[in-house]
């Protein structure tokens, strides 16, 4: 009896030590998915969980899945008059991000680039159209995650030293532009004077735009025309043509080698 006692007593920190050290292990696993907490593990007399290393440092390796940026055109307006409805709408794309905040600021370092090419070879293009959408980008190996903002970058109208990127616009001297039913020509407003657009919050509609471990997402962006009328000291109540945007995941598909 008194053998039995003893080892009842022995086995009773043992278990508590068990005890303790799944109910840890279950707390720091709740942490891996946090995606910026590295949980480390060691395990002698005792035990012991370290997780205040960032994920950057934890030197597992990265998934990576692929991604394919469609442009989908807008339909002309058929019942506008000639001077209200837009038959052209030029835009001169010179970089595509992705961001997996909402509300990340412009020199956040966690841009990640979908269009490194347009950087040296900005592309114009026009929006309006009854064509079957027209791909940007094809196949970009990016991280695998969930992103939530899209951030379009456009050729300033007043890089004028810059002609011998684009050659000849459709344009003329700006590299952004409506053109109305009538012939007129207007440039693109940008708020801000940044020539630049963020699709975020509902604009990304159908929730974040889900890059998965060796899939293909198609990433479909639809910009349209919308005009709004701006008052100043100078111009009161002037009307103003902006961007508007959309972004959307249309499908996963298996990423090729």
């Amino acid at each position: 009896m008194t053998r039995s006692g003893n080892s009842s007593s022995h086995l009773l920190p043992c278990r508590l030590r068990t005890a303790a050290f799944s109910a840890a292990m279950f707390a720091g696993l709740g942490l891996i998915g946090c995606a910026d907490t590295c949980v480390f593990v060691t395990v002698n007399d005792g035990f012991q969980i370290d997780t205040t290393k960032p994920a950057s440092v934890c030197g597992l390796p990265k998934s990576r899945g692929a991604v394919t940026t469609w442009i989908v055109k807008s339909v002309s307006c058929e019942f506008c008059t000639s001077s209200a409805r837009v038959e052209h709408l030029y835009v001169t794309l010179r970089g595509v991000q992705l961001h997996s905040s909402t509300i990340a600021n412009q020199n956040s370092p966690d841009w990640v680039d979908i269009a490194p090419q347009l950087a040296n070879n900005p592309r114009q293009m026009d929006l309006i159209g009854h064509s079957e959408p027209e791909i940007l980008l094809e196949s970009t190996a990016i991280l695998s995650g969930s992103y939530r903002q899209v951030r379009l970058e456009f050729l300033p109208d007043a890089s004028k030293d810059e002609s011998h990127v684009l050659g000849g616009s459709e344009c003329g001297a700006w590299r952004n532009c409506i053109v109305m039913g009538d012939g007129s020509i207007h440039p693109v407003y940008w708020p801000r004077d940044v020539s630049e657009l963020l699709i975020t919050g509902e604009s990304v509609e159908g929730g974040p735009l889900e890059v998965l471990p060796g899939t293909m997402m198609a990433l479909r962006i639809s910009l349209e025309p919308l005009q709004v009328f701006f008052s100043s000291k100078s111009e009161p109540w002037v009307a103003r043509v902006v961007l508007v945007g959309r972004a959307s995941s249309l499908r996963q598909s298996q990423s090729p080698d």
